[in-house]
């Protein structure tokens, strides 16, 4: 708010006074913002704001990349070549992640319908609300059969609880008693197969 005021300092007592002229320029301004372009073709003004606006897309990717759950920092690599390849590799995780995200969609607490969430605005510039369906799943803190509704990054850690062990008895006399062992799937892990078309039967696997 500084710029909306005039001071003047002495060495009498300091005073200060509300710059008229600057609070009538902003008043002009208020609630406008301006998106510049450089495309040739003249675009609608919608088109240009719903682009626009898809930046938090790209901000989601960084923030993944970084921190959340591809943890692609610090890279502990000083040759170009390996920079390189390093980064190439974090962004085929995440073009993997990113498809991967929209079919679990009814196990996260996220839109499962994006067309829906759009319906909610009658404006571009409108803030962007969430569908009823997206509202109660956030609210109740459960899908629609009833599980419960997970972060993408929780959803992952419990489905990183699934294992696969090879047994081989101490007193085999060779490798072929060995018989592998599988955890018995929870029901959010069966969804998550299923909604990724991944063939998964329920039940340990021996041989």
């Amino acid at each position: 708010m500084k710029k909306h005021f005039t001071f003047k300092i002495t060495d009498a007592p300091a005073s200060f006074a509300l710059d008229e002229a600057s609070v009538r320029s902003a008043e002009a301004l208020d609630g406008l913002y301006v998106i510049r372009t450089s495309l040739k073709e003249k675009p609608e003004a919608s088109e240009v704001v719903a682009h626009y606006k898809r930046q938090a897309t790209v901000e989601l990717a960084f923030r993944a990349l970084k921190s959340v759950s591809l943890r692609g920092r610090p890279i502990h690599h000083r040759r170009k070549n390996r920079v390189i390849c390093h980064v190439f590799l974090c962004m085929l995780a995440y073009y993997v992640e990113y498809h991967r995200r929209q079919p679990l969609a009814p196990l996260l607490l996220a839109e499962e319908a994006p067309a829906g969430q759009a319906a909610q605005r009658d404006k571009v510039v409108a803030p962007a609300k969430r569908s009823p369906q997206a509202e109660k799943k956030a609210r109740r803190q459960r899908t629609a059969d009833g599980g419960r509704a997970m972060s993408y990054g929780c959803l992952m850690d419990h489905l990183s609880g699934l294992g696969r062990d090879i047994v081989e008895p101490v007193f085999a006399q060779s490798k072929e008693n060995r018989f592998t062992r599988r955890a018995e799937l929870t029901p959010t892990q069966q969804k998550a197969f299923e909604l990724l078309n991944i063939k998964v039967k329920n039940r340990p696997a021996s041989g």
